[in-house]
Order: C-alpha cells, then structure tokens, then sequence
C-alpha cells in the first residue's frame, strides 16, 4: 500500500543544523522545534494509518517544490529522515533509499514523501 507525506514547511538545512555552545556542537533550536514538530504530526499519521516501524530498506519517492533557485534539496533530505524516523515509520532511517523524482520552484517551498508498504493494508 502506498503512502504520502505532505511536509508543509520545509526544515532547516543541514548546514544550519548545529551550533556552538560553550564549545559543544549543539542542534539549533529552530531544527529541534522542526523535527519535534513534524515527528508528532508523523506519528500521529502512523497511528491512524496503523504503520508500524519499517525494519527493510524501502524506496520513499521525493516530490520537491522550492522556494528558491538556490536551494539544495540535498541539504533538507537529513531532516526529512530524521522526522520519519522518530514518527515512527521507520525503525532506523538508514533503511531509507531515497530518490528525488522531482524539483521545482514556488514561492512556498514544501515536500511529498511517498513509499510503498508491502503486503500490509
């Protein structure tokens, strides 16, 4: 059965991803509100959708809008995964193959997140 994830926002690059803090490397504060954010709103798709953590390498189908030429859809991927890791679609998000079937420009970025479970309705 396939499945679709609409990130309505995008999340911070992973180049904007850590700080510094008393000499530690920390996550920033706007990542951390992005993924816990999304991470809730994913587990609550899951526990209406009744997926229960993916344990084997699955295809997840990026659809990307932009908001500008210059962004780096590479960049925002790390988020993405983390978020459906701890929403619990995925049991650890290196079991994510992703590919990027598609990016375009808008004035609101945002992304589609399609997989396909197998033999579960």
């Amino acid at each position: 059965m396939k499945h679709r994830i609409v990130f309505e926002t995008l999340p911070p690059s992973v180049n904007a991803r850590y700080g510094v803090f008393n000499g530690r490397m920390i996550l920033k504060a706007e990542y951390r509100n992005w993924l816990l954010w999304r991470s809730r709103e994913i587990y609550a798709f899951c526990q209406e959708k009744n997926i229960t953590p993916i344990e084997k390498y699955t295809v997840v189908e990026l659809f990307w809008t932009l908001p500008n030429h210059r962004s780096d859809h590479h960049n925002f991927e790390k988020p993405v995964f983390d978020a459906m890791q701890r929403g619990g679609v995925f049991k650890n998000d290196r079991y994510i193959l992703n590919r990027t079937m598609e990016v375009k420009f808008s004035d609101k970025g945002f992304l589609v997140a399609e997989f396909e479970i197998e033999g579960r309705e």
